[in-house]
């Protein structure tokens, strides 16, 4: 066993591929097997979350925005009176 910052460790690959399934990916408590089908919708669900939250407005978009927001007069401002 190792912790954080007490420099590298060697195992070997089969031994760690073993540990890995007998101490963490085998426990029923923590992982259950899913079917190829359900972790593909899984997975487009999550691709459609990740595009939506990452997706840009477009230009188009924006200037829509731009020009609904200052035909609202509520958003207009006044210009201040010249000085004298």
């Amino acid at each position: 066993m190792t912790d954080k910052n007490l420099g590298p460790a060697v195992i070997e690959r089969d031994v760690y591929i073993k540990r890995v399934f007998d101490d963490h990916l085998l426990k029923t408590d923590t992982y259950r097997r899913i079917e190829p089908t359900e972790a593909a919708e899984i997975l487009t669900t999550i691709k459609t979350k990740v595009d939506q939250f990452t997706k840009r407005p477009s230009l188009k978009s924006y200037q829509n925005m731009r020009r609904n927001s200052s035909s609202d007069p509520s958003r207009r401002t006044r210009k201040s009176p010249p000085s004298t």
